[in-house]
């Protein structure tokens, strides 16, 4: 059985149909391509306009992401990748990815772009089948070389110039599934005042895939030009980081923790940045006397106080943040029965529950939010036992 999913990309006119088509085969596993579902949907919704063509392009994408979610094997993905959505939702998938690069020359994949409506082949669903503006747009799109996906997991690139050797090529992805099995997390005595605990948690982080996906979208709600950032339980500083480099406009970062370990990292990493100040704090203390904020984030560390503190940590926040203000929480959260919370331990490489968690489930927080008085309070990205709760500080009433 294949335990990992296949993700075939390249630019249009690579060859990542055909290849994904041969792979899926020799690998005994169901193959899942947009344009091959698209086609599908057309059958029962028939699409005669460039504009109904892209609305059954983007029920294709959502049909191969609920099966691909759903799936517990792997299976073989091939789609026109879109960067700035898709790497973000393959991400949050929990079956491990090992990617297919389709390497092409631009002028050969041009070609191939023309070659493929001029014969007649080309399935009329298609818009550059409809409109020869829209083929033209698709040419001059690939004109450049493409770049693999920045997805997590093994990437291989293949000469689709060429004649591909399927056989061995299956046996290269079956490698790869098999080297890297999910790498264990075993808590310490002392938990997260452990240097070994702590040490092991930095070492693995960069290799969750679901939390980069989680962190990506918290970067995609931040507001064009915050100030004042506010770090709720900030370990390393890595949320804080990230919010940094996406917002040039940041001139104070407030970095709450109480891991001496993670303190100390946060420290090291942020000596020589003046606009940051770590502050040792446990989050069951009030915060009010830190100031006001634009925008409050919190990495995976609100579920570790009581419920009645999440609630009251909820109001201070909504009151210490500006109008319009952003907090966004990307937090474990309860599953919905036992068998779910099992599996999403799995799935994180942990054998057992962290003794300091007080999970919540996902719709009592948003109802904490929204009686906290913040707006727009949505649950906005969840992957199994980790989801992004959101919400905004109201406008004032002019």
């Amino acid at each position: 059985m294949l335990g990992c999913h296949v993700v075939v990309s390249g630019s249009s006119g690579a060859g990542k149909t055909t290849l994904a088509s041969s792979l899926a085969e020799a690998l005994g596993v169901a193959l899942l391509s947009k344009d091959r579902l698209k086609e599908a949907l057309h059958a029962a919704l028939p699409a005669t306009e460039p504009e109904q063509s892209l609305q059954l392009s983007f029920a294709a994408m959502q049909v191969l992401y609920d099966i691909a979610g759903r799936s517990s094997t792997g299976l073989v993905l091939e789609a026109n990748w879109q960067p700035d959505v898709d790497v973000r939702r393959l991400s949050g998938l929990t079956v491990p990815l090992v990617q297919v690069f389709c390497d092409v020359p631009p002028e050969l994949a041009q070609q191939r772009l023309r070659a493929r409506v001029a014969s007649g082949e080309r399935h009329r669903v298609h818009r550059d089948a409809m409109a020869p503006e829209l083929l033209r747009r698709m040419v001059e799109d690939v004109a450049e070389p493409a770049e693999p996906l920045t997805i997590p997991g093994p990437l291989l690139r293949v000469d689709t110039s060429a004649e591909v050797d399927i056989a061995g090529l299956a046996e290269r992805i079956l490698a790869k599934s098999a080297a890297e099995p999910a790498q264990r997390f075993t808590l310490q005595p002392g938990g997260w005042s452990n240097e070994e605990q702590v040490d092991a948690y930095l070492a693995r982080v960069d290799r969750l895939g679901p939390r980069q996906a989680g962190e990506e979208m918290l970067v995609d709600l931040l507001p064009p030009q915050p100030k004042r950032i506010l770090d709720l339980g900030c370990g390393d500083g890595r949320l804080s980081a990230l919010v940094m480099a996406a917002r040039p406009s940041v001139r104070l970062v407030v970095m709450v923790d109480m891991s001496p370990p993670m303190l100390a990292r946060a420290r090291e990493r942020f000596a020589e940045d003046t606009r940051v100040e770590v502050v040792d704090r446990n989050l069951t203390e009030p915060l009010s006397d830190l100031g006001t904020f634009d925008v409050v984030v919190a990495g995976c560390a609100i579920h570790h106080l009581e419920d009645l503190r999440k609630r009251t940590l909820f109001q201070e926040i909504a009151q210490q943040l500006h109008p319009g203000g952003l907090f966004a929480n990307l937090e474990v959260v309860q599953s919905a029965t036992p068998e779910l919370h099992a599996q999403f331990l799995a799935a994180v490489g942990r054998d057992e529950d962290d003794p300091e968690d007080r999970l919540a489930p996902v719709d009592a927080q948003l109802d904490w939010m929204r009686q906290a008085g913040l707006a727009h309070v949505e649950c906005l990205w969840r992957w199994r036992g980790l989801a992004l709760l959101a919400g905004v500080a109201p406008l004032l009433a002019t």
